[in-house]
């Protein structure tokens, strides 16, 4: 029988008639932990990078819209979670919903270097709200609220049960990636919302008993809409899993490994899920943040490539005659789209389109897949160049547990003759190999997101408050949230 891979030393055996990782989880989640020094400040930049992504999409007006007309009061004493960034305070389900959503909306938030590309901040979307109400409750009774470091301990946790799944490439089965979100999200929501293991358990059975999601959305309805949808679709139904098991509701047993209808049969052809080995605070301190380039994670190295050979490349544009990309075989399946690129997200999922705007302009950002972005008539012909092929090293490299790289590399070849070097690069900004690198343009981020919502005195206020993490850390949720109301 193979060890507990999550589950911390001394745990008793799970019991017969539950699927046994799930056991696990819940009892990784009710143990708790004791980070290092460093692990909260790899949670608390974590975090702020969330946010950052969340208050810059409140600016967009199309996600805006998103989150409805003026909120219904919260349905119950006791329920109401404010949404990040808004004056919304509402049911823990929309809260969470429209949490996520915002956080999504960019694309902007952290992901993992593994077999499954998630997103590890989908999370955080749904947990925030949950610690919210819980640190809500607390101050209504008068006690005090739950402080920050309780939540930037959950997003540890939460972090590290999507890497332990992550193990499985749920992509090659159809199933969305989100699944990662819901389950995390209603394991450690539910402990904040102060579920006991068995609870937790019983929530997580929930969460996956209710379905997940495909990759349907992906192919035709490439959107940012509908991307952000499926997140805050993720984070309500983590909420709605939480209260069944918290109304103590009957839970199925076995919702995985039952034969015929469980999900290994269903879904993964009899295979088992598995749990990937690693210390339990791995996954928060190898995360990758998407600093100074706004893209998918196969194509953040591609773009840093072709802006260091931009000035060269502009310099003789129409002596282009191809790009070549060399690049690792998830790229390729899952960012070659050399056709029509009809929507902003579409083109963020091109990396073709990804390197001839980086030529072209530099580092992309958010705006460089709008419409009026596109609409340079340099960039379609440039588009037209780009050749991608799969570089064996690349793959191997990406899928090699102790590398997890993101290669890409790039040369571009003029006509008559003559190329430029050869630029690569394995790993992205912000990577725990380039941390020194990332954490000045991090902090540049969460400033910029600050000023662009608030006047300028309000957000050198709130940076000020935010700034030291001991007064971070020991910030009540509620207040954190209250101060970011608008």
């Amino acid at each position: 029988m193979r060890a507990p891979v999550i589950t911390r030393p001394g745990r008793p055996k799970p019991r017969s008639h539950v699927d046994p990782e799930l056991a696990e989880i819940a009892a990784f989640v009710a143990e708790g932990g004791a980070p290092g020094p460093a692990v909260w400040g790899h949670a608390r930049r974590c975090f702020l990078d969330a946010v950052a992504g969340g208050l810059l999409a409140l600016n967009r007006p199309a996600c805006f819209k998103q989150l409805g007309g003026p909120p219904a009061p919260a349905s119950g004493a006791g329920r109401a979670a404010r949404v990040l960034g808004t004056t919304h305070l509402i049911d823990l389900e929309k809260a969470s919903h429209d949490t996520s959503l915002v956080v999504r909306w960019l694309d902007v938030d952290d992901g993992w270097l593994t077999v499954e590309q998630g997103h590890a901040a989908d999370a955080i979307g749904a947990i925030l709200p949950a610690a919210d109400l819980a640190s809500r409750r607390r101050a209504a009774a008068g006690e005090p609220g739950v402080p920050m470091r309780a939540l930037l301990l959950a997003i540890v946790d939460a972090h590290e049960i999507q890497r332990a799944l992550c193990r499985n490439d749920f992509d090659r089965t159809e199933v969305h990636h989100l699944v990662l979100t819901r389950i995390s999200a209603t394991a450690l929501s539910a402990h904040l919302l102060g579920a006991t293991e068995e609870q937790v358990l019983n929530a997580v059975t929930h969460a996956w008993a209710d379905g997940q999601g495909t990759f349907a959305q992906r192919p035709e309805l490439d959107s940012a809409t509908r991307m952000a949808q499926a997140a805050g679709d993720a984070a309500s139904r983590a909420s709605r899993a939480i209260l069944r098991a918290l109304r103590g509701e009957e839970v199925p047993a076995l919702v995985r490994a039952a034969p015929r209808w469980g999900l290994y049969d269903v879904l993964c052809q009899s295979g088992r899920f598995r749990l990937e080995r690693h210390p339990a605070t791995w996954a928060i301190e190898h995360v990758v943040p998407k600093l100074g380039v706004s893209a998918e994670y196969q194509a953040l190295t591609a773009a840093e490539c072709a802006a260091a050979l931009g000035p060269e490349v502009r310099a003789r544009l129409a002596e282009v005659e191809r790009v070549e990309v060399f690049t690792h075989e998830p790229a390729i399946r899952h960012l070659s789209r050399p056709g029509p690129l009809g929507s902003p997200a579409e083109r963020r999922r091109s990396l073709e389109y990804v390197v001839a705007s980086a030529l072209l302009r530099g580092e992309p950002g958010p705006g460089s897949y709008d419409d009026a972005a596109a609409a340079d008539p340099r960039l379609e012909p440039l588009r037209a160049r780009v050749r991608i092929a799969e570089d064996r090293r690349l793959t191997a490299e990406h899928f090699d547990p102790s590398r997890r790289a993101l290669g890409n590399a790039l040369r571009v070849v003029f006509a008559g003759g003559g190329a430029t070097r050869r630029v690569g690069q394995d790993y992205p900004l912000g990577h725990v190999s380039r941390a020194l690198e990332g954490e000045p343009e991090l902090e540049r981020r969460f400033r910029g997101a600050l000023r662009s919502r608030y006047p300028s005195p309000a957000a050198e206020a709130i940076w000020e408050r935010l700034a030291v993490p001991a007064d971070f850390e020991s910030l009540e949720i509620h207040r954190f949230m209250d101060l970011l109301a608008r």
